[in-house]
């Protein structure tokens, strides 16, 4: 494609279109140079027509899964969960769940805490399982909060031990 150098109009016909048009400087700059493009678009001739494009495959998409077709959390499904998110842990001990969203209307998820500072995230749609990276907030935020149930489990045993001595 060719480009061509826009001329800036002069300052008479800025000055009528704005009077014309009540449009200000740059506005009539502007249209201007749109009324400058358009007719030196209709003096070039046109080259020769292009070739018609195919028509484009229509997409198949997926049917979208409706809050009806999930399966509602039975006790038989609620134990093939916890036997993923143990399988996932392995030899790691699920300590509590974290987050969970079981709202049929969206994905439904659990995130399990592990013994060892390890976030197990469970679909329970999907009946998938897998081990949160270490580098997400989750599992920051679950490594924070066992050094804190940690030293208020070690600030109670030392009360204890305190009460213990003066009586």
């Amino acid at each position: 494609m060719e480009t061509t150098k826009k001329a800036y109009p002069t300052d008479e016909a800025i000055a009528a279109v704005m009077a014309e048009r009540k449009l200000n400087r740059i506005g009539a700059v502007q249209y201007l140079r749109r009324q400058a493009t358009k007719s030196a678009g209709a003096t070039q001739p046109k080259s020769e027509p292009k070739a018609p494009k195919a028509p484009k495959a229509a997409k198949t998409r997926k049917a979208a899964v409706k809050a009806s077709d999930k399966p509602a959390i039975t006790p038989k499904l609620r134990e093939e969960l916890d036997s993923i998110a143990r399988k996932c842990a392995g030899k790691d001990a699920l300590d509590r769940r974290l987050k969970l969203c079981h709202s049929p209307k969206y994905h439904r998820y659990e995130f399990w805490g592990t013994a060892n500072g390890n976030v197990v995230n469970l679909s329970i749609d999907g009946l998938k399982a897998h081990l949160m990276p270490e580098s997400s907030n989750t599992v920051k935020g679950w490594r924070k909060t066992m050094k804190e149930r940690e030293k208020a489990a070690e600030a109670k045993i030392a009360a204890a031990k305190a009460e213990a001595k003066k009586a």
